[in-house]
């Protein structure tokens, strides 16, 4: 369909409505997301002709390409327009002025020309120039994307990861498409079929059996298995492939050297060698003879007297002493624990101890959260493992690694359970065979989001000297949420009174057979009753098993929003498909962006949200608790963030809240384990509510099994 557009109006969301009059005369309402029109456009539209309930009959755009303009105005709408070059209407008439309806022909083949042009300061003109050689790129390449097959939004979110070489790795290889946060094979193998890839062709095939191993990767596993493998990958390929051409591709990504075999596992072979050099510099560690700091416990106790770093009238446990003395006398060492065994205080004492003996030491988190957390349990510095290893986007690496390792003699981790291979592996690469690493965490939570689990592995190889922490303080004995934690892990379905009936009681149980009243017990949970209790909106969260599923994070979510950061007239907001996003709203980062230096888990607040005129180039600006400034975020990465009012357990880890309310239904029984309950439980500092049905809470206390992750390590490590 051709024809010129009259009239558009766009929504913050990237929907636009536009009016097309057509080659044979009519008048035509198109809907969809069009980037890079104007009023005044002549366009070529592939269109799907829909029937609206309420809006009659109207064209769904599909794809859209510039083709001229229809008169002199449209041109300067063009030129001036926020979403393209934005010089302003005054200079965009002049340079039409100048070269008529042929401006944008000779813009495109010299834009050098624009000195030509009278009335325009040499400095405007040259600005003009340099927005020229961008956008006018930019706009072709989305078209040309567009016309590859992708819908608008792929499109930008393709332009955007590969910047101006989108176009020809895309023509090159359209598989890479799923190198892009947020594309999917399926996506990607569409768009691949429309080019004209054959259904057998090598390239789809080593496409489909990468993508299969990527989604093993984020089941937290390090190899498949060669026949689930293969049943994966023809799935993927939509059962159009014989398992002769699946051998061939997989010979073919072994000579690449993007998969490695060991018998019936299978590898991507940079999770193959991180396993190993994991194994390697433990073991290299390990095997350094060093001169011990204590020859005995009681020589350790006389110099932590001497510190007079534990509070009157508190001693070490018998454990915590082996736990201290261990750590200060190898070079790798594990201390593992749950709630009010006393890591913490063992973390400041080996601090004091090497703070004596000159010993220079890092200490380090995972995640943001947990970071600050170790920060203020032991009143010293504490980084994010990224941050530590100073990871530069410019680069695309860790700055320190095995040729410029840190300056530290001493690497304690703090939350190690959630460290996943890969990350573990440069955390390693940047330390000498002579220095210490300690790793301090809780082996019965759940596993690290990435592939690995690396510290039960380590603790099952029983090659590190290991110290688990059973004995549960006198300060913490009182709390009911340590209790009723080590309750689950003994397997013991706690009994736990209500908010009413609570007592002295820090941990409730709230009864909700159906979902709805389920979800109106959470809104009034964290609007009313534990704001009675003294706390803030910003100092409760809501846990769940589940995404969706009635009781999951996409459904409490808005219903939270709803109360806790209602519309406003001074609050502007901005929906993309079913979400809605607002200044004030709380948002968690869901992957890792390196550009940003923001992390899959940080959760931060929507401090502004701005847009040019007629609601074009809206952009979302989040606040982070530990960068100085707002993270801006483009329309296209909406999707790396999401409303936090409500998360997943799983995205809890490493973080503490002082008010927790749990939804544990019976409708996530595929999701109930003892590991999962116990996670979501401990993340709560001072009160925590579970909502949902006894049910629930047995299956899951009851569930101990685990879904098994396919590692080596523990193998590699007693080899």
């Amino acid at each position: 369909m051709t024809g010129e557009l009259t009239r558009i109006k766009r929504f913050p969301s990237g929907w636009s409505i536009a009016e097309l009059h057509t080659e044979d005369g009519h008048f035509i309402s198109l809907v969809g997301d069009m980037p890079s029109v104007t009023e005044g456009m002549k366009i070529h539209a592939k269109v799907k002709e829909d029937i609206h309930p309420q809006y009659g009959q109207r064209y769904v755009v599909q794809s859209v390409e510039e083709a001229g303009f229809g008169n002199a105005e449209g041109i300067i709408r063009y030129l001036a327009g926020e979403d393209f070059f934005n010089i302003g209407v005054v200079t965009a008439r002049a340079i039409v002025e100048y070269f008529g309806m042929e401006a944008l022909n000779i813009l495109d083949e010299d834009v050098e020309r624009v000195r030509e042009v009278p009335n325009i300061s040499a400095n405007r003109k040259q600005q003009i120039i340099d927005s020229w050689n961008g956008a006018r790129e930019e706009h072709r390449a989305l078209a040309t994307l567009i016309n590859l097959g992708m819908m608008p939004t792929v499109a930008r979110k393709v332009h955007r990861h590969f910047k101006s070489l989108a176009v020809k790795m895309i023509q090159e290889n359209p598989y890479r498409m799923t190198d892009v946060p947020g594309i999917g094979f399926v996506t990607a193998d569409d768009v691949a079929l429309k080019m004209g890839v054959p259904r057998d062709s090598v390239n789809r095939i080593c496409a489909g059996i990468q993508y299969a191993m990527s989604e093993a990767l984020a089941q937290g596993h390090c190899y498949m298995y060669l026949p689930d493998l293969n049943r994966l990958t023809i799935e993927l390929l939509r059962n159009e492939v014989e398992h002769k051409k699946f051998l061939e591709a997989m010979d073919t990504l072994k000579g690449r050297n993007t998969l490695t075999l060991e018998g019936d596992r299978i590898y991507l072979t940079h999770i193959y060698n991180a396993e190993r050099e994991v194994a390697d510099q433990l073991k290299a560690i390990l095997s350094y003879e060093a001169k011990p700091l204590y020859h005995s416990v009681e020589e350790m106790m006389q110099d932590l007297d001497k510190l007079d770093i534990l509070p009157e009238g508190q001693e070490l446990a018998a454990e915590q002493k082996e736990a201290l003395f261990m750590a200060a006398n190898t070079r790798a060492s594990i201390i593992t624990g749950g709630p009010g065994t006393g890591k913490s205080t063992i973390t400041k004492a080996l601090i004091a101890i090497f703070n004596e003996h000159g010993i220079r030491y890092e200490l380090c988190s995972p995640t943001g959260m947990a970071a600050k957390r170790l920060s203020n349990a032991t009143g010293q510095d504490a980084r994010t493992i990224h941050r530590m290893l100073e990871f530069s986007p410019i680069e695309g690496g860790f700055l320190r690694n095995m040729t410029n390792p840190l300056d530290a003699d001493c690497v304690t981790i703090d939350e190690a359970s959630m460290v996943d291979i890969t990350l573990f592996r440069h955390l390693l690469e940047a330390t000498e065979r002579n220095d210490r690493v300690i790793m301090v965490g809780d082996a019965d939570q759940l596993p690290s989001v990435g592939p690995g689990n690396v510290l039960r592995d380590l603790i099952a190889s029983g090659v590190i000297p290991t110290t688990r922490l059973k004995t549960i303080f006198r300060q913490a004995a009182g709390n009911t949420i340590i209790t009723v934690a080590h309750d689950i892990l003994n397997g013991k379905v706690p009994d736990l009174p209500t908010p009413k009936n609570r007592g002295d009681k820090n941990c409730m149980f709230v009864g909700a057979n159906e979902l709805d009243t389920l979800r109106e017990y959470v809104v009034t949970l964290v609007q009313k009753t534990l704001p009675a209790l003294g706390y803030s909106a910003d100092q409760i969260q809501v846990l769940t098993p589940m995404r969706g599923k009635g009781a999951g994070v996409e459904d409490l979510n808005p219903l939270l929003q709803a109360v806790l950061n209602p519309p406003h007239a001074n609050k502007p907001e901005v929906s993309l498909q079913y979400r809605l996003l607002r200044v004030g709203d709380r948002v968690m980062q869901i992957r890792n962006d390196y550009d940003k230096m923001v992390f899959n888990g940080e959760v931060g607040k929507i401090a502004a949200i701005t847009s040019g005129t007629d609601n074009t180039n809206v952009k979302i600006f989040v606040q982070y608790p530990d960068l100085p400034s707002p993270v801006e975020y483009a329309r296209e990465e909406w999707d790396d963030i999401q409303l936090a009012y409500a998360c997943t357990i799983h995205k809890s880890q490493g973080s503490e809240y002082p008010a927790v309310v749990m939804v544990l239904h019976h409708s996530q029984w595929v999701m109930l384990q003892r590991n999962l309950f116990y996670t979501g439980l401990t993340r709560a500092k001072n009160h925590c509510i579970i909502v949902g049905t006894n049910s629930a809470i047995q299956r899951a206390v009851e569930n101990s099994t685990e879904k098994k992750r396919n590692t080596t390590l523990k193998q590699l490590m007693k080899s």
